[in-house]
């Protein structure tokens, strides 16, 4: 079982109905679950931050993300591993996705920013 679903993980990337319920079932499958874990590359990895970045009905991939860098029955290498790559992915687009909310020192500058934003998902997460 575990096998037929690594097998066709990037299909469960490239989702485009019920885009929640199968981030949820990402998760949850990844979930102290360290054999599907270590098969994922970083190719795998940073496909799934792209994919929660198309917009509000993919934000629950970044809990699949976050899933990973806490894998409890790996060992600490293992997750310190994903939690540098997440990192590492995060930094690199860190302009280009978040840019303008992180830049501004301004809260109310914030605020408008993400009102400006709030029809166009794929600018902002």
């Amino acid at each position: 079982g575990q096998r037929r679903v690594f097998a066709s993980f990037v299909d469960f990337l490239e989702v485009k109905i019920a885009v929640s319920s199968v981030a949820q079932l990402l998760t949850e499958t990844l979930n102290d679950n360290i054999e599907i874990c270590r098969k994922l590359c970083e190719a795998d990895v940073r496909q799934m931050f792209q994919v929660a970045n198309n917009g509000l009905e993919y934000y629950e991939f970044y809990v699949t993300l976050e899933t990973l860098m806490k894998v409890r029955k790996s060992s600490p290498i293992f997750q310190k591993n994903f939690q540098e790559l997440v990192s590492q992915i995060f930094s690199e687009y860190i302009t280009e996705y978040f840019g303008k909310i992180l830049t501004s020192n301004n809260g109310e500058h914030r605020l408008t920013t993400l009102i400006e934003y709030e029809d166009d998902d794929s600018r902002l997460v």
